[in-house]
């Protein structure tokens, strides 16, 4: 028996939402919420005010979550918040960055919007998901605090060109093509941290290596390379490779 490295998840588990938040996908008048199913499926955490927010982070980190995802503003495919939406307080959030980095984590926020993005820096997130509308005082104030960037172009390609996205979600989704370009001009211009990730679910992840091919069009071939290993890498920390163990 040998070792070789291989490839190591860092999983988030579930994202948590507040009520009526971008991961509420229940529709208006529908209460029910289907529970999580541990090691299979991860569905979103529904919690309100500070208490049920820490509560949901700690399970999340007793699940064995390397980092804890909120949902920071309205977004795209969710059906009852606009995207401008400011989603969970300063407290609540800052109760899950709390319990991170207690473990030595930290927290990630899903933020389109620069309201979001501010409120998310306010309660000491590290790492903000999207930064579809970033305006340059916001970005300016992600490099002071070394904060970074995930922006996800792919993901937005594919959407424009799918008929089986709902009515609500298309003018959502034209706003956010129509300033991520821009953004990622702004980012790059205040020294941003910008990572790479893609958003593809399901299916859709035999596409996520096209997430690389899209930032190239942003920020060149090299820029791209860098965004999704050295910069990405950044916010992990100290995770290392997971040695798996293969006959010889």
């Amino acid at each position: 028996m040998r070792q070789i490295p291989g490839p190591r998840i860092l999983p988030s588990g579930s994202f948590l939402s507040q009520t009526g938040g971008h991961g509420d996908q229940r529709f208006r008048f529908e209460d029910y919420a289907p529970p999580s199913i541990p090691g299979l499926i991860a569905r979103t955490e529904i919690c309100d005010g500070p208490d049920e927010v820490r509560r949901a982070a700690r399970k999340q980190i007793r699940r064995g979550a390397t980092q804890v995802k909120l949902m920071a503003s309205g977004g795209v495919m969710s059906p009852n918040d606009p995207l401008e939406s400011v989603q969970f307080t300063t407290q609540e959030m800052r109760a899950a960055v709390e319990e991170a980095r207690s473990f030595g984590k930290y927290v990630m926020a899903h933020t389109h919007t620069s309201p979001a993005m501010n409120r998310a820096l306010d309660a000491g997130v590290r790492s903000l998901e999207h930064a579809s509308i970033l305006d340059e005082a916001t970005a300016q104030r992600i490099r002071e605090l070394d904060a970074f960037i995930v922006p996800t172009l792919v993901i937005l390609e594919i959407l424009a060109r799918s008929d089986r996205i709902p009515d609500f979600s298309h003018k959502k989704l034209d706003m956010v093509r129509h300033e991520t370009s821009r953004s990622m001009e702004v980012a790059q211009a205040a020294g941003v941290g910008i990572g790479s990730g893609s958003d593809l679910l399901g299916p859709r992840q035999s596409r996520r290596a096209s997430e690389i091919a899209e930032k190239a069009k942003h920020m060149g071939a090299m820029g791209a390379i860098v965004s999704a290993t050295r910069t990405n890498a950044a916010p992990i920390g100290n995770a290392r490779p997971l040695c798996v163990n293969v006959s010889s």
